[in-house]
């Protein structure tokens, strides 16, 4: 089951070679998989309940140097996540990249379902289950 949404909203603060601060709230939903498997997926996420997911940088990520076009840099970051109400720390590698005047960063965030309160839907057919879950970002920041 993969969820895609583009109602994704957020800030970041940039100084120098530092983010400061950045937050993201995705609307959850609005998070579809276009597929027949969209009310599980709403209802595994609770998104009555638990319509927003967020995660908010807690210490400063500094770069090495500037990304160019076409240069990808590597970093770790350290932020609160939160979905279906539960927040946990965690800490993950991004990969960003200078895309015109936007600053581009994509991510994979592996994610235990029982660590956020997810129980997922019970199958008889393994192939059917929920394992090795990962919430995969590609977020792009308009410069200001």
């Amino acid at each position: 089951m993969i969820g895609r949404t583009y109602d994704v909203s957020g800030t970041i603060q940039v100084d120098g070679l530092t983010i400061t601060s950045a937050n993201m709230t995705v609307n959850m939903q609005t998070a579809n998989c276009d597929c027949m498997h969209d009310p599980a997926y709403h209802q595994m996420l609770e998104t009555d309940k638990f319509p927003t997911s967020s995660f908010v940088l807690t210490s400063p990520i500094v770069f090495p140097s500037v990304p160019t076009a076409g240069q990808t840099v590597s970093v770790p970051a350290t932020g609160r996540f939160t979905v279906h109400g539960v927040t946990r720390t965690v800490t993950f590698n991004f990969e960003t990249t200078e895309v015109g005047q936007r600053l581009a960063f994509k991510t994979s965030i592996p994610v235990e379902p029982s660590d956020f309160s997810i129980q997922p839907p019970i199958s008889s057919n393994p192939l059917g289950s929920i394992s090795n879950t990962t919430i995969d970002l590609l977020i792009a920041f308009e410069r200001s």
